[in-house]
């Protein structure tokens, strides 16, 4: 196999990758956080993880998370609770909190997130990185835990990448979207021109 073969099929040969643990990866625990699942290991990879170990990236570490993925922080009683990389005495949103510090303390190279209520993007915040929620039913929700209970719920919940740097994000995304990648277009140029950008005012009204 060539240089130029293994650049196409596995754009992330031997680079680690982290993910925070609602999203099952081989042999390592799935606990999401919660007391009762404490001892769970998964025996098969998400989709997403397959996806980006078929890539050539390689699991090292899970990352913390809110109990059960539901709070915008991240503590539980199975791994404790997760501190700001900048200031200890801050939190690091949840419930991807865990992700977020472990980028923002350039302890992993990429990992992966999932999202249905800011999940992703309130860590990004928090912790100074990139984070990006994709777009309904691209990235294959299998694998994680707590299961979307409906098709509606299914498609507000989304896993995406999380990384220091922004270039990260479309090369990650690319991978973990599968087969729709090339529903995202994310090769083509963008004409600056032809964006439309939208503003919505909302005035707060006091009343005394």
């Amino acid at each position: 196999m060539t240089e130029e073969d293994l650049e196409k099929e596995k754009p992330f040969l031997g680079v680690p990758i982290s993910t925070k643990d609602c999203i099952a990866v081989k042999d390592m625990k799935h606990t999401s956080g919660l007391y009762a699942r404490r001892d769970i290991r998964s025996k098969v990879d998400s989709d997403a993880m397959a996806l980006m170990r078929a890539a050539g990236a390689i699991p090292f570490a899970l990352t913390n998370v809110s109990e059960l993925c539901m709070w915008w922080e991240s503590f539980n009683t199975v791994h404790g609770r997760t501190r700001n990389p900048y200031d200890t005495n801050r939190i690091v949103g949840g419930s991807s909190g865990g992700e977020g510090t472990i980028q923002g303390s350039c302890a992993s190279p990429f990992g992966l997130g999932s999202d249905i209520g800011g999940s992703i993007r309130m860590p990004a915040f928090f912790n100074g990185i990139f984070g990006h929620k994709p777009s309904m039913n691209i990235v294959s929700n299998k694998g994680q835990f707590p299961i979307p209970f409906c098709d509606e719920q299914n498609s507000f919940l989304g896993i995406g990448p999380m990384c220091r740097h922004a270039v990260d994000l479309k090369p990650v995304l690319k991978i973990i979207a599968g087969d729709k990648a090339n529903l995202l277009r994310l090769d083509e140029p963008v004409n600056e021109d032809d964006i439309l950008i939208f503003i919505k005012w909302v005035m707060a009204v006091a009343y005394w």
